[in-house]
């Protein structure tokens, strides 16, 4: 749960500064976030993995997505092989969004300079490939544990 919870933090951190910065384009930021999200799910329904759903369903896992990682159900190696490629998805992605976000707000503050600036920088870079670290590992312990 650790990759989880530095993932998650990254994100909300990355949102919230973002946010902080640009009020009044942050609902149409999520909004179009929540809508790819979307339509990734109701693409994954077609490629049979079996807990997507369309339409309001797939709408609210894509809201759901804009926060936290995709959590593919793997039963086999086949399914796994499928959850690798939707994980990766997830993870580019979301690392793509995290800075291209970031890197705005920390252009718009520049002038600003607030004390905060360069830790929330770091630790969101940081805290996202940390994550991304430590997911990796979790998944090949737990490979070689299932299919021995």
């Amino acid at each position: 749960m650790l990759w989880n919870v530095l993932a998650i933090s990254s994100r909300v951190i990355t949102l919230a500064l973002f946010a902080s910065q640009y009020k009044y384009c942050f609902a149409t930021v999520v909004t179009v976030i929540c809508i790819l999200w979307a339509a990734a799910i109701i693409y994954m329904e077609r490629e049979e993995i079996d807990h997507c759903h369309e339409g309001i369903p797939g709408l609210v896992q894509g809201i759901g997505y804009t926060f936290n990682i995709f959590q593919v159900s793997l039963h086999d190696k086949e399914s796994i092989i499928v959850g690798y490629k939707w994980y990766l998805l997830y993870w580019c992605v979301t690392m793509v969004q995290n800075i291209v976000l970031i890197s705005v707000w920390f252009t718009a503050v520049a002038d600003d300079d607030p004390w905060y600036r360069i830790p929330a920088l770091v630790y969101d870079i940081v805290a996202y490939f940390l994550s991304l670290l430590v997911k990796t590992f979790h998944t090949k312990i737990r490979e070689r544990a299932e299919f021995v």
